[in-house]
């Protein structure tokens, strides 16, 4: 027997925040720069508006598919990291460590699907149905729209270029799950009783996925001074 694909879910999830984002800072003016990191990879725009502040907007992008063939069933996976961020950063001591919060525009997204090849009994809740009486089983999670953001960070400057390093915290929220099951004609039992099974296996799916409101996030960034 196998369970609902929620472990493989979650691994797609991670290998894909695992990847790898960008962002700039400078003393003076305005910089542009690039950064790859968890949120994926992407370009920004830096403005100095004192010694302490500056502001920043950046975007990044990434996206990673998983073919997977378990017991019988071909799954099919798709992360998709898709972020916006409006940022302050406050520089305490003058130099380029800082402490940085903003909000993200947050289109982070998980799709998946199974299709059944074989005979293995698939889990659904608590029931164990044939492979035969399930055609398919799709899979949505994304997370709230809007995310905050708390980090830190140290930048270097090399005359006009300069590279920082940045740790943080991005509030996701608790992710949002569908789950579809498309039964076929020979399913044993109504499409009442299943759909019951179907929404204990979307609050094991939500509990199994809880930690990623809190997406840790590690970035490179690389930016230049005009």
């Amino acid at each position: 027997m196998i369970r609902a694909p929620q472990k493989l879910l979650a691994i797609a999830l991670f290998s894909a925040t695992a990847s790898v984002s960008a962002a700039g800072f400078e003393q003076d003016n305005l910089s542009v720069g690039a950064q790859i990191g968890m949120l994926g990879y992407g370009l920004n725009a830096e403005y100095q508006f004192t010694d302490q502040f500056s502001g920043r907007a950046e975007f990044n992008t990434y996206s990673r598919t998983l073919n997977k063939t378990e017991s019988d069933v071909d799954y099919k996976f798709k992360a998709k990291l898709n972020t916006f961020g409006l940022l302050a950063n406050y520089q305490p001591f003058n130099n380029g460590f800082h402490v940085t919060g903003g909000i993200y525009h947050n289109g982070n997204k998980l799709t998946g699907s199974g299709q059944y090849i074989g005979t293995q009994n698939l889990v659904i809740g608590d029931v164990s149905y044939a492979g035969t009486e399930l055609a398919s089983v799709d899979t949505k999670i994304d997370f709230n729209s809007i995310a905050p953001y708390l980090g830190a960070g140290y930048k270097a400057n090399f005359g006009a270029i300069s590279v920082g390093f940045d740790v943080g915290v991005l509030f996701q929220g608790t992710p949002d799950v569908s789950l579809t099951v498309v039964p076929t004609a020979t399913l044993v039992g109504s499409v009442a009783a299943l759909q019951t099974e179907v929404d204990k296996e979307i609050a094991e799916l939500k509990d199994d996925l809880k930690d990623f409101k809190y997406l840790p996030v590690v970035k490179v960034t690389f930016s230049y001074e005009f």
